[in-house]
């Protein structure tokens, strides 16, 4: 997967990540990365 394939593949993915990680582990550093690449 090229650069922009690849992000638009975790814009896909983030709302499950989000709901899998939040419960267990909060400010789990996958979910502040997810967050600081929004544009």
């Amino acid at each position: 997967m090229n650069y922009l394939e690849t992000r638009a593949y975790h814009y896909n993915l983030e709302p499950f990540l989000i709901a899998q990680d939040a419960p267990k582990k909060r400010g789990d550093s996958r979910l502040m990365i997810i967050n600081n690449e929004k544009p």
